[in-house]
């Protein structure tokens, strides 16, 4: 019994051996079965070669077959090759070298552009270097020349500053009176005007109405003197001073000059361009004048107009009074009494000089009109007694803005 035992060992381990072996295999064919029935994911081709080469004992030549097959799935015809055993480590060292060749033909071609590409560098950077010598060598000379162009500039400068000053000089000349009373003898002005225009209390008293005009500028803060051009013998000058205005008279005749003078008052002896021109910008208060501009050219009268506007201060105010030619007594018979008279001028030729000037607020006051201008009872027609009795004088008073 125990050698029968003994002999049945074996024989029952061996069996035990081959029915766990059968058993084994056909779990996994089952297993296998199972996986390749159903959509097998894409395997890499490493992957499936280590999975093939280090379970060689697991599956069979038959699945490693349908395996290798399902694996490449979804892969070129180059990556499936690549993955064949023997075969592919040889195709794919044959590829890296085809690859390598291909990859040192397109680096050199890469190197060539580089090394064109940095020669035209290079080629430029020369040009800038040798334009940049150029230029250092040319700086001393261009130095010369910008000096001798300031040196030209400053000459040129002085030239039209003298020219200028020249110019306005001429133009100052160019602008006096061509007829004055210095062409007349002696005191002889001042004889005539003595007898043709009236006593001074009558002139005085006459002129008196402008007096309130200078004093509300004075009054609204203008600063300045009050400039009287052709003073004459003082009228003006004289009820300004008494109201305790700063008065400057200025006349192009000496014995009028001196006539203010011995009384007391502040005269020049000049003609009013030129008294106007060396008076400071913006230093009057109020400019006058009484029976000037008729003894004046038309480019005179343009002249003292824009030069009373610079010597006036803002808010200051200009008054001329001069024959009024609306009166055909005045335009045609007393105009004349003063051999000293160019011509009379409308007032509206003297508005339009005084806005081109500059002057803003402009009005005509028209004086001194004969009786029978307002007698209503008066023979003649109402025209015929405007033209013929109206103001002997007007006045044009305007404002500096």
């Amino acid at each position: 019994m125990t050698e029968l035992r003994s002999s049945l060992l074996p024989t029952f381990a061996e069996e035990e051996q081959r029915l766990l072996e059968q058993r084994w295999s056909s779990f996994v064919v089952e297993a296998w079965r199972e996986a390749l029935a159903s959509p097998l994911p894409i395997v890499p081709s490493a992957q499936l070669k280590r999975c093939l080469t280090r379970r060689r004992w697991l599956i069979g030549s038959k699945w490693r077959a349908r395996l290798w097959q399902y694996g490449n799935r979804g892969l070129s015809w180059r990556q499936r090759l690549k993955t064949l055993p023997l075969l592919g480590p040889v195709l794919q060292y044959v590829w890296d070298i085809l690859w390598l060749s291909r990859f040192k033909r397109g680096a050199l071609t890469r190197l060539d552009q580089i090394e064109l590409a940095l020669a035209a560098q290079v080629q430029q950077s020369n040009q800038c270097l040798q334009q940049q010598k150029a230029t250092r060598q040319q700086l001393p000379q261009l130095r010369q020349h910008i000096e001798m162009l300031q040196q030209q500039c400053h000459s040129l400068q002085e030239k039209l500053d003298n020219a200028v000053t020249l110019l306005q000089q001429a133009r100052v000349d160019q602008l006096r009176p061509i007829v004055n009373p210095t062409d007349l003898p002696a005191n002889y002005y001042l004889a005539l005007e003595n007898h043709f225009r009236g006593a001074s209390s009558a002139i005085a008293e006459r002129i008196a109405v402008y007096e309130p005009l200078v004093k509300a500028v004075l009054d609204q803060g203008v600063s300045g003197k009050v400039v009287d051009l052709g003073c004459g013998r003082g009228e003006w000058l004289h009820n300004l001073q008494r109201l305790g205005v700063d008065v400057l008279g200025v006349d192009l005749d000496p014995a009028m000059a001196q006539a203010c003078q011995t009384q007391g008052l502040t005269a020049i002896a000049t003609d009013a361009l030129t008294g106007l021109n060396d008076l400071p910008a913006a230093s009057c208060a109020a400019i006058t004048s009484f029976h000037l501009v008729e003894h004046l050219a038309i480019s005179d009268v343009i002249a003292l107009m824009r030069l009373a506007w610079r010597a006036l201060a803002p808010g200051g105010v200009v008054i001329i009074e001069t024959p009024n030619p609306e009166n055909l007594q005045v335009s045609a018979y007393s105009f004349y009494m003063d051999p000293t008279h160019r011509k009379p001028l409308p007032p509206p030729l003297l508005d339009f000089i005084a806005r081109d000037a500059g002057f803003e607020y402009i009005s005509i006051i028209r004086r001194n009109p004969w009786p029978e201008f307002e007698d209503e009872t008066s023979p003649y027609p109402p025209l015929l007694r405007k033209l013929l009795f109206c103001g002997q004088d007007y006045a044009l008073v305007a404002y500096r803005p």
